[in-house]
């Protein structure tokens, strides 16, 4: 976490701490390949590749260690047991893991509009195993439904964005890639 300029926010949680740079946030991560903000409560949601599975998607709090490599819900490739899986004093569990097998996790967003019906406030998540999937959550912010969609183009989906005008745009990594345009259905 940096300041415009370039400089670190004195109230950075590592800050001074013997052993850290003090433009970390949080630590424990293997492999991000997804940061997103959510649109009412600017909190900063991640997503990230595990070994073997254990593929996550982490909600980043302040200070927060999220356990790699010693907890992982994957498996390790040289089959070294991992320390824990979840619930591991001074650890953070992912809001979801996936696997194994993998879901290949890639970029995420929020639906931040009413175009699409009932999908406002919902995450989606582009995955490298050739799908779209879609997140519910409840009232409490817990993850209660997922859906997956887009295993049509039988492509890799890298990304995911909103566009201003509420219409989704799906980046595929492929030779011969794409990006998708998936309009509101007004």
């Amino acid at each position: 976490r940096l300041n415009d300029d370039g400089t670190v926010p004195a109230d950075n949680p590592f800050v001074g701490q013997s052993g850290y740079k003090p433009e970390i946030w949080t630590t424990g991560h293997r492999n991000p390949s997804g940061l997103t903000r959510h649109p009412e409560t600017g909190a900063l949601w991640e997503t990230e590749f595990g070994p073997r599975g254990g593929d996550e998607l982490n909600l980043l709090m302040r200070g927060s260690n999220y356990g790699w490599m010693d907890v992982t819900q994957g498996h390790h490739y040289d089959n070294t047991p991992a320390k824990g899986i979840r619930d591991v004093e001074g650890m953070t569990d992912p809001i979801l893991a996936w696997g194994p097998p993998s879901i290949n996790p890639g970029g995420i967003a929020f639906v931040a509009s009413d175009g699409f019906p009932g999908w406002s406030g919902n995450l989606l998540m582009a995955a490298m195993s050739r799908k779209l999937v879609r997140i519910e959550f409840d009232e409490a912010g817990n993850p209660v439904h997922q859906e997956e969609m887009l295993s049509e183009p039988g492509q890799r989906l890298r990304d995911v964005a909103q566009g201003p005008d509420g219409s989704l745009y799906v980046l595929t990594d492929e030779d011969d890639g794409a990006i998708l345009r998936i309009e509101p259905g007004f």
